[in-house]
């Protein structure tokens, strides 16, 4: 950007100017200059002003790269105050122009489901005439899958019962979390979704009609961010008839 200033009838002599504001999107050159003006000649003063960097923010799902769009990001200037909430588009990205140069601060504030809010801030410094981009990426809440089947056919059992417990990452103490009861259904299933990472102990309480539990009947298993679990228990029919149909060859 450029632009001109025209001072005429001054008298000869020294003179100092300093630039008190800076048009929209630059950084106000703080230099005072002087100027000597000498009778017969006209004095050209150039002052030059730095744009103002841009920061970009990235969002990606940590183990397939793609997209993540709808992320909150906060971003804080040094001193803590808060400059903006930006939100990522369907490319994943959100920018904010014209800041001015310094440190920040760039943390989440919101990742939509089914993600984890588990990218650390990052803090950044920027520069006059220049862009800075930066990256966060975040995994999958956990998700574990409870399959029950006969142990002899391999057939899926439904109505077993089951609870489940979780143990935080964060943790000090030790203690489990009960997630409560669940029923396996017509496919001999059961699911756990959008869970934390940490560890988790699945156990059969009661077998389904006809059945009885076959040890193990507890399964205990540590689940990451993006990570997906199957686990399987099997019961023992009660009285087990198999009939096996062959070809007769004469």
């Amino acid at each position: 950007m450029s632009g001109e200033i025209v001072i005429y009838d001054l008298e000869p002599g020294v003179y100092s100017v300093k630039e008190m504001a800076a048009p929209n999107g630059y950084v106000r050159n703080p230099i005072e200059y002087h100027v000597e003006l000498v009778p017969g000649r006209q004095a050209v003063l150039v002052v030059s002003d730095a744009q103002r960097p841009k920061l970009t923010v990235f969002k990606h799902d940590a183990d397939t790269e793609e997209p993540v769009p709808g992320t909150v990001f906060q971003v804080k200037a040094a001193d803590g105050h808060s400059v903006n909430e930006i939100r990522t588009d369907a490319d994943g990205k959100a920018s904010i122009d014209f800041l001015l140069p310094g440190v920040y601060e760039i943390s989440e504030k919101y990742v939509p489901a089914p993600y984890l809010m588990d990218a650390e801030s990052q803090l950044v410094t920027l520069y006059p005439n220049r862009e800075h981009t930066v990256y966060f990426k975040n995994h999958k809440k956990p998700t574990i899958t409870v399959n029950k089947i006969d142990s002899i056919t391999g057939s899926p059992i439904k109505g077993a019962k089951f609870q489940a417990w979780y143990g935080s990452n964060s943790t000090t103490t030790g203690e489990v979390n009960d997630l409560g009861t669940f029923y396996t259904d017509e496919n001999g299933q059961f699911f756990l979704d959008e869970l934390r990472d940490g560890w988790y102990r699945i156990t059969e309480l009661e077998p389904a009609a006809g059945y009885t539990m076959k040890e193990p009947s507890t399964q205990e298993f540590y689940l990451k961010g993006g990570e997906s679990k199957t686990v399987t228990f099997e019961n023992t029919p009660k009285n087990a008839i198999i009939v096996e149909k062959v070809r007769f060859v004469p």
